[in-house]
């Protein structure tokens, strides 16, 4: 009986490594990370684009510049 709980339970960690090693996420192709920071644990690009120059309009409150 204790062999085969023991073998039930190895079974069970060994199911649960591999679909975590499978499930892991993959950087987007042609995407990577800036020099200037470090990526924060378990997170990945999903994806990215490049562009020669772009702005961004920020809203901001009245009176405020």
């Amino acid at each position: 009986m204790r062999t085969r709980t023991v073998t039930a339970a190895l079974v069970v960690l060994l199911a649960t490594t591999a679909v975590a090693a499978w499930a892991e996420q993959k950087d987007a192709v042609g995407c990577k990370d800036h020099p200037l920071f470090n990526r924060m644990p378990t997170y990945w690009i999903h994806g990215c684009s490049t562009k020669e120059f772009d702005a961004h309009v920020f809203n901001v409150g009245k009176g405020k510049t």
